[in-house]
């Protein structure tokens, strides 16, 4: 892990590119915090630290953003070339 965060999203139907976000990042006990360096959705997040709870259980992690969940769930270990950490 490098402490660096980068979310982007697309969409495959139409294919589009939604949005991209990300800054060096902390975590602590259910809490991630990202130093937001870029973000083309809302241009007014760059600068400001955002804060989610996250929950790692198994093979997902889960954020609450927004009162929303994303749930994340690994697919591999992360051990090929080229893999994503």
């Amino acid at each position: 892990m490098d402490g660096y965060f980068t979310h982007t999203a697309y969409s495959s139907d139409p294919k589009n590119f939604n949005y991209a976000k990300g800054g060096p990042y902390t975590v602590t006990t259910n809490q991630l915090a990202i130093a937001v360096e870029f973000d083309t959705q809302k241009k007014e997040n760059i600068g400001d630290t955002l804060k989610f709870l996250v929950t790692v259980k198994d093979d997902k992690l889960t954020l609450d953003i927004d009162q929303q969940q994303m749930v994340f769930e690994k697919i591999d270990k992360g051990e090929e070339h080229l893999a994503g950490l």
